[in-house]
């Protein structure tokens, strides 16, 4: 698992802005119940991860429709915030 987050860490650049889908097609976040390969679990997870404000984004979008987009800081912070989460419950 900590292997994974180094990878992660390195593929992200944290001054770069990130759509959803970018990171769900990455794998960088991953739906938790995923059931098969596809990335469309993994961006609708981000999407109600965004919406439940979970997760800082920046709506790019002019109209109705919202355009996501997620800073690399950002994803980086969640995802160690994730891992930190898991490796206490391991130790439990």
């Amino acid at each position: 698992m900590e292997k994974k987050l180094k990878i992660t860490k390195k593929e992200i650049d944290p001054e770069r802005w990130y759509k959803p889908r970018t990171i769900a097609e990455n794998g960088w976040i991953v739906a938790p119940n995923r059931k098969s390969n596809s990335w469309v679990g993994s961006y609708n997870y981000i999407l109600k991860l965004i919406r439940a404000e979970k997760i800082k984004a920046r709506n790019w979008g002019l109209g109705k429709t919202p355009y996501y987009r997620i800073n690399g800081k950002e994803i980086l912070r969640f995802l160690e915030n994730i891992f930190e989460v898991k490796r206490s419950k391991n130790k439990k």
